[in-house]
């Protein structure tokens, strides 16, 4: 018997991908051992290694927990943009005691062998997922702390042509695809999607239900300020349907990883 959450108006025919999970424990319960490495599929969705480390830490040592939410973790607010970018650079490098910090990593250590270590071996999974692949696609799953829970930021970005690394002037003129998909507490699923090239910008934010007419309006307005400080044209626009398009998770390198299997009901 098999049950599926929200799919009780999926149509005959429909493909439904079933993928093994890394963890089964509750959510905020912590297990004697660090759970196995997370393959991209489930690093997309949640960070159990970091949940549990997390957890770890509030029973034992909350001040370095606090510490890592607030220093560490992005959250919505003026610093948002700087804790990605944090958190990307030290995903690229593998740098995983220089996010988490010394001071939570050094309790870490004390409090769970091997906890560390599981977040570094995840980190290297991100890693790899933010390679550019064959298909030119890159990943980033970035973890994002709203106030009350954990969940995880999907940024996918794709390039047209060229290598990544060419810094030639004929190269920067490439057109680049972004898609920035998480779900918020208060508005469900919510998606950037993006085109830009050269000095011009088209922005699709897709929802599953329309934005208040209010909120529209400050968003149109941000996006306006934003091109005047830039000196970059763009256009906007807000769609709102029950069902996203399908991300590229499956384009990344080393998706593969992660067992799998389809069904079709």
């Amino acid at each position: 018997m098999l049950t599926l959450e929200g799919g009780r108006n999926l149509p005959p025919g429909t493909l439904v991908r079933l993928e093994a999970l890394a963890d089964t424990t509750p959510r905020g319960v912590a297990p004697d051992v660090p759970p196995p490495p997370a393959p991209i599929a489930t690093l997309l969705r949640e960070w159990p290694a970091l949940q549990d480390a997390l957890a770890a830490l509030q029973a034992n040592a909350p001040a370095q927990a606090a510490q890592v939410l607030t220093e560490s973790v992005a959250r919505p607010g003026p610093q948002l943009a700087g804790a990605l970018m944090f958190f990307i650079a030290a995903a690229r490098t593998g740098d995983v005691r220089g996010w988490f910090g010394d001071a939570a990593s050094r309790a870490l250590e004390q409090i769970r062998v091997g906890a560390l270590g599981s977040l570094g071996e995840d980190m290297a999974t991100m890693q790899r997922a933010s390679d550019t692949s064959e298909s030119g696609w890159r990943g980033f799953m970035i973890p994002l702390f709203d106030g009350e829970q954990l969940s995880q930021l999907r940024f996918l970005v794709h390039q047209d042509g060229g290598n990544e690394d060419d810094d030639e002037a004929e190269d920067k003129d490439r057109d680049t695809r972004f898609m920035v998909d998480l779900s918020l507490s208060r508005l469900g699923d919510f998606r950037l999607d993006g085109m830009v090239h050269e000095n011009a910008v088209e922005l699709l934010i897709r929802t599953k239900r329309p934005l208040p007419d209010d909120m529209r309006s400050d968003i149109f307005g941000i996006f306006e300020r934003t091109l005047a400080r830039t000196g970059v044209t763009g256009q906007l626009a807000f769609r709102s349907e029950p069902v996203f398009p399908p991300l590229p998770v499956k384009e990344l390198t080393g998706y593969d990883d992660a067992p799998s299997s389809d069904l079709t009901i």
